[in-house]
């Protein structure tokens, strides 16, 4: 449930609240945004977010307060820097444990101009913290996520699309690293194939502790069936890690309904390296960058 207030005074100010309730996880947050110049593409915002996950090895409290300042560059950039403060408790496989960190950062999103070239499109998204004990941190820590996804349009009834998600957490100890903060991978947007979250290093019990870094790709190959259907074939491979990857594999059939307001997408995967003989069923909503 969203509630969102977009004029809240003489001054352009907004006010947002968003609740989400699931039986794995339940999650509150609330946004405060005050603009400057260009009130959809320049403003200042303060969030809150509070998150309780219950889910596979992991059960977690977190709460999270940020300050951000966000402003485009030009048509194709846009940059954010922000302030976060996270305080999480947490019970990752057998390891409990209470952490707070002060996080600066910076984020940039590059969105590709359709006007120039109508058969390709791509977008990236880079984003870097930064946490240390002289900063009101209880460890110190270098966190560096990406995205990234590119679509070619090869005829009007044909398209590729290449889409990838890696992080890094650079800390001496994975143990250091509070919940939130861990990669899994496994599920929609990410392996098709696998559970949700489902991939990631294990303890010595053969529980999920989260990894210290992420590495995914997925390719989808797509021709136009009737109209606005879609059906494709796609390639997937990442893993969850601390040292070094152990690469798992998925693929599958894909339908996708390309709507003029709501994309709906089926897919129909196969986790080529999974325990599990049995297919999966992914079902998503929305453009994927």
């Amino acid at each position: 449930m969203r509630w969102r207030q977009p004029w809240y005074n003489k001054k352009g100010h907004s006010f947002q609240t968003e609740l989400n309730l699931s039986a794995p996880e339940q999650a509150l947050s609330l946004g405060y945004r005050i603009p400057t110049i260009d009130a959809s593409n320049d403003y200042y915002a303060i969030n809150f977010d509070l998150a309780k996950v219950d889910y596979l090895d992991t059960d977690s409290f977190s709460s999270t307060l940020s300050f951000e300042k966000t402003w485009r560059f030009d048509l194709n950039w846009e940059g954010r820097l922000f302030l976060s403060y996270l305080h999480e408790r947490y019970v990752q496989a057998s390891e409990e444990n209470e952490t707070q960190l002060t996080l600066p950062g910076f984020e940039a999103i590059y969105l590709s101009d359709s006007a120039q070239d109508a058969s390709i499109s791509h977008g990236h998204r880079l984003s870097l913290e930064y946490s240390d004990p002289n900063l009101l941190s209880d460890t110190r820590l270098l966190r560096l996520t990406g995205d990234t996804h590119f679509k070619w349009a090869i005829s009007s009834k044909q398209n590729i699309q290449i889409s990838g998600r890696w992080g890094a957490n650079m800390a001496s100890d994975i143990h250091r690293v509070p919940s939130s903060l861990r990669f899994f991978a496994g599920g929609t947007n990410s392996l098709r194939g696998y559970k949700f979250d489902s991939i990631s290093p294990t303890d010595s019990n053969g529980e999920l502790t989260g990894g210290l870094n992420l590495a995914t790709v997925a390719v989808d190959y797509q021709r136009q069936l009737f109209s606005s259907l879609w059906g494709g074939v796609f390639f997937d491979m990442g893993d969850s890690f601390n040292d070094k990857p152990d690469w798992k594999r998925g693929t599958g059939l894909s339908l996708e309904w390309q709507t003029k307001y709501l994309p709906i997408k089926l897919d129909v995967a196969k986790g080529l390296d999974s325990e599990e003989d049995e297919l999966r069923l992914h079902l998503s909503f929305g453009v994927q960058f």
